[in-house]
Order: structure tokens, then sequence, then C-alpha cells
């Protein structure tokens, strides 16, 4: 939900609540001045900044330290993969309407009393609200993981549009709806980038990009004139770190102006003047944290004959805080290796095992009947063990840096690595218990196989023979059947020969 029009999407706590806790912390103490409630939920030009000193989270009841800093209202807030406090200072209820979605119920509060409710039929994915015009209500709209976009009007549902995949992430065109305010982008698990325009009656398509190149999925999407034609461009993240920039043709179609490729998935996007006067930047959050800008001021130089090129200032201040924060990181780092170093050798040291969540995805691909996996987690990856119940056929794209390669298991290799096999169940320790005569009989199947082929073989030709046929000819047919063993077929066979 990162990246939509705060004015317009109301949630999160009652106003009056965020205004108490702002005047609390206002009055302990000589402090940066906090900037209003009107300025906080604005939603314009609020951007994370990376500061070179690390500051008190300025967010009510957050202890956190951190270089984050928001280039409005000028307050240090955490921002990484365990606090979202820069989202939660800036997002509270602004008048009466409230819509909040779980995983398959969406609600309307007004003035804190339940107005609507609706029960999705498969899980909701994100939602997004038309805007108000005055003449109308609010219409909600549903993004759900069936492929299905769901139009409410109050508690009930006002139709369904179908579209290509599941969809993941729901946007306003051009921010406001575009030109009807009726304009809905949406993003799918799949890849696809689509336009949809929402009128009282019946949807109408009007594109959608597909995923020619199997690209990840979107999870993000906003709207920006990056390019600076004077029309807003369509800002894409996806999860598999590509970052997109769709600008339109004279007809209004959808066309790739650029991309680039981050190390993990894009969990929000957005455009803006963030770093410098006069030059605009995508900036991205990633899953593990990291806050990524991406700017159209030239990065590169170049020098007549005889010139001599020179860092500006502002260039050599950039390059001296980066140094001053590498090494404070590495000051950081040899601290607690030293505290590591000192902790295993204590007498009352104990082993643990690291806790970190694991980001995974399963997605089918239409277009090959393919699956691909997707697996991040917030430490590097060495291996990954995929076991499977039936034979599966690994492929590789250009997009994968793993390097595949198959081996059987080994049970004296898990009880060397494992110590030993009391935490299986009875059942698989029977199984490699009994693991050397398995495999035996696994080797003599091949044999048992080529016998009852050859058995019913005989038995087909000597049918015949006695009838005078030769039917020498029809073997590879049987041979053929038996391959794809149906009773029936075979029977069937035998009869017609």
């Amino acid at each position: 939900m990162q990246g939509k029009d705060m004015s317009r999407k109301k949630r999160g706590r009652p106003s009056s609540d965020v205004e108490r806790d702002f005047e609390k912390k206002k009055h302990r103490g000589p402090a940066k001045a906090t900037p209003t409630m009107e300025v906080c939920s604005d939603a314009v030009g609020h951007w994370p900044v990376v500061e070179s000193e690390r500051q008190r989270c300025k967010r009510p009841n957050c202890k956190g330290q951190t270089v984050i800093k928001c280039s409005k209202c000028n307050v240090h807030l955490c921002l990484n993969k365990n606090n979202n406090c820069f989202r939660e200072f800036h997002e509270f209820v602004s008048g009466p309407d409230l819509f909040v979605c779980g995983s398959y119920i969406y609600n309307h509060y007004y003035d804190c009393k339940d107005q609507d409710y609706y029960l999705s039929g498969d899980k909701i994915n994100d939602i997004v609200c038309l805007p108000v015009d005055g003449a109308k209500p609010v219409t909600p709209i549903l993004a759900c993981q069936d492929r299905i976009l769901r139009v409410l009007q109050a508690s009930d549902l006002k139709y369904e549009i179908e579209i290509s995949g599941p969809p993941t992430v729901l946007e306003l065109n051009n921010g406001n709806g575009g030109d009807s305010g009726e304009e809905i982008l949406y993003g799918t698990s799949d890849g696809k980038l689509g336009l949809v325009h929402i009128t009282d009656s019946e949807p109408v398509p009007k594109w959608e990009v597909a995923n020619e190149k199997k690209r990840g999925g979107i999870l993000c999407i906003d709207c920006f004139d990056i390019i600076g034609d004077g029309v807003k461009d369509v800002l894409v993240g996806r999860d598999d770190g590509k970052v997109e920039i769709y600008g339109f043709d004279s007809s209004l179609e959808p066309i790739l102006r650029f991309e680039h490729v981050l190390p993990e998935s894009i969990t929000s996007i957005q455009g803006g003047c963030v770093g410098k006067d006069n030059f605009d930047e995508v900036v991205t959050t990633t899953y593990t944290g990291w806050v990524t800008g991406l700017t159209t001021e030239p990065q590169q130089k170049e020098a007549g004959p005889g010139e001599e090129m020179k860092m500006s200032q502002e260039i050599q201040n950039k390059v001296a805080a980066l140094r001053g924060e590498l090494e404070q990181l590495q000051l950081k780092v040899l601290q607690e290796r030293e505290k590591f170093q000192q902790c295993a050798q204590s007498s009352t040291a104990i082993s643990s095992v690291p806790v970190f969540s694991v980001n995974d995805k399963f997605t089918l691909c239409r277009d090959d009947a393919s699956y691909s996996l997707i697996l991040e987690v917030q430490t590097a990856i060495d291996n990954v063990l995929l076991q499977s119940d039936v034979p599966i056929d690994l492929l590789d794209v250009d997009k994968n840096s793993a390097v595949v390669s198959f081996s059987g298991c080994d049970s004296e290799e898990l009880q060397v690595h494992e110590g030993n096999i009391d935490f299986l169940i009875p059942e698989y320790r029977s199984i490699l218990e009994d693991a050397d005569h398995l495999i035996e009989e696994y080797k003599k199947q091949p044999a048992h196989l080529e016998r009852l082929y050859g058995m019913i073989t005989d038995l087909f030709i000597d049918k015949f023979k006695f009838k005078g046929t030769n039917v020498k000819t029809k073997v590879p047919m049987l041979l053929e059947i038996l391959d794809n063993y149906d009773p029936s077929s075979l029977m069937a066979f035998f009869d017609s020969a």
C-alpha cells in the first residue's frame, strides 16, 4: 500500500491519538521542532534522505536511532526491515472514513463506526478507492488472488473484472485516476501490467503489457514524469529486482523507456526530487530495507584537451561522509567480532540458531506450464536443497544465478552431519536403516520389467502363431501400449490384432 495518495485513502490510528502523542513528544524538553499534523499528512514531497549522523527517531513511542530523515518534515525516522516509522509517521485517519482489508475481509468505517462489510471469495492482495468528486460515493476496488478485480458499492459487489493473472498491486492512473478519475493501473504476480477504466456499468480495458521475457511479478507502481515530456510515466518495481519506467507513444500505448536491476525484490517505488534541485529521482526500497535512488543527473563529465576535472564541493562532502560512515561500520564490525569471540570462549555460552524470515514465491507460468521458484532471505544463500516426490526438470533462465546439481540421498552423510537420526519419525528411520536393501531392489526393477515385457510379447506372438498369423510387425505397437500401460487398451489390442 506504499506510494498511495494518503489524502484519499484513509487508514491508521484516529488523528486525535496521533496529535496527542505529538504534543507529548514536543513537551519532553528541547528538541528539533515537530511538524504539524497538516504537514505530515499532506502526502506531498515526503522523501527519505540518508544523513551522515544518526539521531533518535521522532515517531512517538519509538526509541530507535536512524540515519534516515524526511526531506519535508526535517525529522529522523526509522526505515529498515524491522521498523517502518517513516510510513507510520505520515499515515493516520483524516476525516471520518477509514477503508481497511484483512486477508479476506473488507471493512469501511465511518466516524469510527462500522459502515460497510464484504467477504471476498479469495485472498485480497490490495485495495484502492476511486477519488471522491462530491457527487458520487467512494468506490472501493479489491485486487483478489483468483485473478479478479472486485468493484464494490457499499457492502455489495457491483461487478467483477477478470484479468490475465493474480493482481498484486493497484494504483490510480496518474495518481488521480486519469482524465476521467476512474482509471486503475494493476500489476500481476506473473509480471503483467495493465490499465482498466472503471465505469458505472462495466469495465473498459485500455491496454496490457505482456510478460514475454518472463520478468518477475510486479510488487509496486507509481506515476511520475521522470522523463520530463509533460506526461506522467509509470514506474514499476518487480520481485526479481527490476526497476522499469514506461512512457507513452503518440497513441498512448506504453513503451519501456528504462530498466535497472537491483539485487533484491522492490517493495516500494516513488518518483520525485530528492537529492538535488532540478534533477528528479526514482526512489526504491527493497526487501531487506535498502533505500536506493536512481537520478536523472548526469554522472559523467567530459573534459577537453588540457582541461582538469575537479570534484565539486558537494561531491567532496558526499565522499567524505561516505568514508566516515564506512569507517564507523568497520569499527562496529570489529567490536561485534570481539564480542562474539569473547562469548564463544565463555563457559556459559549457549549456541543458538539465528531466526530470519524467508520470502518465498512459487508462481505458475501459463505460457509454458512451468513454475518459477523465488527464495529471498536477509542473509547470503549458499545452498538450496529441493526435494520432490515426482520427477521434475530444472530449467535454466537468464536471470538465474544458481548452479544446479543433482545428487542422491546418502543416509551415512546425513548421520555424519546430524550426529544421529533420532529426530526422524519411525517411518523415515526405517527407510534409512533398510537403505541398502531398498537400493538393491530398485536396481533389480529394470530387469523385472524387461522380463514382464518379454513374457507379454511372447504370449502375443504365440497366440496368433496357432492361428497361422505372423504379428511380429505389430510388436513395436505392443511395446508402445506397455510403455503407456492401460489394461483395457492392452486387452483391446490383443483382441483386434
